[in-house]
């Protein structure tokens, strides 16, 4: 397990710009027709069932990729409190609601004015393109702006940003049964993971996703508990944390491989196993050195350091290329792809990091003294 100077366990930094990556894989591989068949569906087309309905299809599960998003955030909130004596709550929301609101506004504002220069009215192509022909309007801005009341079409990965609000919101609950858990943390992870089922199953978005954050603060409670483990299964034969991880890729892409021999709703007893191997995958991050090691190269590493920003900027890059494009939808991966990690990094420098430094200017403004300091 390597930290940065800041204490962040920086191979998790690597891991979120690994699952950035996978989106932009995924948003920019739905442009083409008989891929996106598979998630409105259809079957695709013979020469796209090994991306459609194999293990490789984890290269671009742009869903599960969220899902493993929503455990990091949970991990490493809860361990920014956990890990300090003195936590203040007072700077802490001002801080972290400016940390996100910011860059999301201004993600916000980008896809404005891509969807001006380019309308997106009358479009055709996949599926997964054409249900981006809303119309633009004043209040689908800013209801995209807000986050918590839902978010449209004008770039949709923002979704996921209104359930990281709500946990950051919810943070002190999180952490506090987390740490109230003991030895009983499995049956905590076991418990959210059957409340996501539930919440999928009743289509209760709110439980569906909540309870992966908690997942990942129980991770965090648990660190020196989990690290004995981790060495005790993956410091004897080396091939255990291979087979492990092998194991989890398969898991958290079992959903479209299993769809290859069923050709029926798949089940959602996918779903545990899902997240479950999201989890699994967490963890190796911080334990297993192939993965910490591999999680720290440069590019792995730049790819971290970029990842919000990539995040919130691809999609309408993608759905931009893929209108201008209509008869090379292959085509549009190979253009969009370098462009969002270009216009990524761009919007790092001039938006993320100087609202990330407004962020820590008022944590210093609104941090108290003395001991009302104290969490």
């Amino acid at each position: 397990m390597e930290k940065t100077k800041s204490s962040r366990i920086s191979s998790l930094d690597g891991l979120r710009g690994v699952a950035s990556f996978v989106v932009l894989l995924h948003h920019s591989f739905l442009i083409v027709p008989a891929l996106a068949s598979s998630y409105y569906g259809g079957r695709g087309t013979p020469g796209t069932f090994w991306l459609n309905y194999t293990p490789l299809h984890i290269i671009w599960a742009g869903g599960e990729a969220v899902y493993v998003f929503f455990i990091l955030s949970g991990v490493v909130l809860t361990l920014l409190v956990i890990k300090r004596p003195r936590f203040n709550w007072l700077s802490y929301y001002p801080s972290r609601l400016f940390r996100l609101y910011l860059p999301v506004i201004g993600a916000v504002l980008l896809a404005l004015v891509l969807a001006i220069a380019v309308s997106r009215s009358g479009i055709s192509g996949s599926a997964w393109l054409e249900i981006h022909d809303e119309p633009i309007t004043l209040r689908r801005v800013i209801k995209d702006c807000l986050l918590f009341l839902g978010v449209d079409k004008l770039n949709s990965p923002l979704w996921s940003l209104r359930w990281e609000v709500l946990f950051s919101v919810l943070l002190p609950l999180y952490v506090w049964i987390a740490r109230r858990v003991g030895r009983g943390w499995w049956v905590a992870i076991l418990v959210a993971l059957v409340l996501t089922k539930l919440g999928a199953d009743f289509g209760e978005p709110m439980l569906a996703y909540m309870p992966m954050f908690f997942i990942g603060s129980v991770i965090a409670a648990r660190l020196d508990e989990l690290a004995l483990l981790s060495k005790r299964i993956l410091g004897g034969n080396p091939v255990t944390g291979w087979a492990i991880f092998c194991a989890s890729l398969l898991g958290l892409a079992c959903v479209w491989w299993i769809a290859a021999f069923d050709d029926g709703p798949v089940n959602t007893l996918t779903r545990p196993v899902i997240i479950l191997s999201g989890a699994v995958i967490v963890v190796l991050a911080i334990f297993w050195q192939p993965a910490v090691h591999a999680l720290n190269l440069p590019v792995v590493r730049w790819l971290g350091r970029i990842s919000f920003s990539l995040y919130l900027t691809h999609e309408p890059i993608v759905v931009t290329l893929g209108i201008l494009l209509p008869n090379s939808p292959w085509l549009v991966p190979v253009i969009a792809i370098p462009i969002a990690l270009v216009v990524a990094w761009i919007f790092f420098y001039t938006v993320e990091r100087p609202a990330h430094r407004l962020a820590q200017l008022v944590s210093k403004r609104k941090a108290p003294s003395g001991k009302h300091a104290r969490a």
